[in-house]
């Protein structure tokens, strides 16, 4: 038999490390990262309204204990204040536990007076006998 080149019996390992590396990019795409949230347990109210989201509004969520939360960070109300004198917003949309102390429902209340005219809108759910209807 004939000399064999060591050439012809490399392996190609392209193709291999191009599907690999695919594979790595669609399983970081497709993988779902987890964010910390605050579980708040919305008041139900009858008069509830769906409404669409307001850009202008600054979104804040008061849990059980008071504390007051915006973009699931905490803050102070003098952090908040500093964000309304800071920022252009219109109003100040709250979501409210419903253990919430009225305590804060009062201090977002007043941030809302200093700072957006007194445009507050306090989410809620709606009641279940009342969604079915």
């Amino acid at each position: 038999m004939g000399d064999l080149d060591d050439d012809d019996l490399g392996v190609d390992l392209t193709p291999l490390i191009d599907v690999t590396f695919m594979l790595v990019i669609f399983f970081i795409m497709t993988m779902s990262f987890a964010l910390p949230s605050i579980d708040l347990n919305l008041p139900q109210s009858s008069t509830a309204q769906r409404q669409a989201a307001d850009t202008a509004a600054l979104q804040l969520a008061v849990n059980a204990k008071g504390e007051l939360f915006y973009q699931k960070q905490p803050l102070s109300l003098q952090q908040a204040a500093k964000l309304l004198q800071q920022g252009s917003y219109q109003l100040i949309e709250v979501n409210l536990d419903r253990a919430a102390p009225a305590q804060s429902v009062l201090d977002c209340a007043d941030l809302a007076r200093q700072y957006t005219k007194g445009q507050l809108k306090i989410n809620t759910l709606i009641r279940d006998e009342d969604a079915k209807r």
